[in-house]
């Protein structure tokens, strides 16, 4: 390797180790934020450092052919400690500024959409209810309404078939017919009590 290739894969690393500072603060921050515990905080803690190790190697094979020199760890934790003295502090202030201000959008866009689109239509399935309800209700009443008006029309005319048909079933049954009935319905009901 010619010494262009050393400065440059010196200084990659050097940048690789103050970004994986700043990753390891945000993933710290969001594991706070999240309060992952137990058997997940170990996957995690795991995943960290395998994507890391892929992106500290894959930057090595692009910009040096993967060839591992000591002074490579060197530059990642000079990197790593210039992140804590420096940048840190600074970071972790700012991304939880970024996180409050994510959560402040999402509280304002959910309370926005609650307003102009969920408080609508439940107003609108409201009143859609009510006067299927009302609706409903003046049909039934309507109904009752009529056949009232219809049993007070037709009771005139029932009691007048009524009278018609008693006369001829009077007429049609003679007196001796009717003796004959009222006789055998006698006998039967004296039947009855005495089985009793």
């Amino acid at each position: 390797m010619n010494l262009h290739v050393e400065a440059l894969t010196l200084f990659s690393m050097l940048a690789a180790g103050i970004v994986m500072g700043m990753a390891l603060d945000t993933y710290q921050v969001l594991k706070q934020k999240a309060g992952i515990k137990g058997w997940l905080l170990y996957l995690c803690d795991l995943l960290y450092w395998l994507s890391f190790t892929f992106v500290v190697f894959g930057t090595l094979i692009r910009v040096n052919e993967g060839v591992i020199r000591a002074y490579i760890f060197l530059a990642i934790s000079l990197g790593f400690l210039l992140h804590f003295l420096f940048i840190h502090s600074w970071y972790v202030r700012v991304f939880l500024l970024f996180i409050n201000f994510l959560g402040y959008v999402y509280r304002f866009l959910r309370r926005l959409i609650e307003i102009l689109i969920v408080m609508p239509v439940q107003f609108l399935i409201r009143m859609i209810t009510v006067l299927i309800m009302f609706v409903v209700d003046l049909i039934w009443r309507c109904l009752i309404l009529l056949r009232r008006l219809l049993m007070w029309l037709i009771h005139p005319l029932i009691k007048a078939v009524t009278l018609l048909m008693q006369k001829a079933f009077k007429r049609s049954t003679g007196d001796d017919e009717r003796e004959k009935t009222e006789g055998f319905l006698t006998r039967m009901t004296k039947w009855f009590k005495r089985k009793k």
